[in-house]
């Protein structure tokens, strides 16, 4: 696997779930969400798009903006 440097831009509670919006750093990457690899935290489901995943946690994250976010590619 291939660490992705990410950064979290902000955490916005909707009713029961969480949205994270994260800057993805790697300019090379293809774009392609289901190559995606996350840490321990699972989204339950997301889009990538112009550089920037978007993530629906049912729980909290426990995210902050600013935090490195943990992200990998099996490419």
């Amino acid at each position: 696997m291939t660490h992705i440097p990410a950064k979290v831009l902000n955490v916005h509670k909707l009713y029961n779930e969480y949205l994270v919006t994260v800057q993805v750093g790697r300019e090379n990457y293809p774009g392609k969400f289901d190559g995606l690899q996350f840490g321990e935290n699972k989204p339950r489901f997301g889009w990538y798009r112009y550089g920037r995943l978007d993530l629906i946690f049912f729980h909290d994250p426990y995210l902050d903006a600013g935090q490195e976010f943990p992200l990998w590619t099996n490419g």
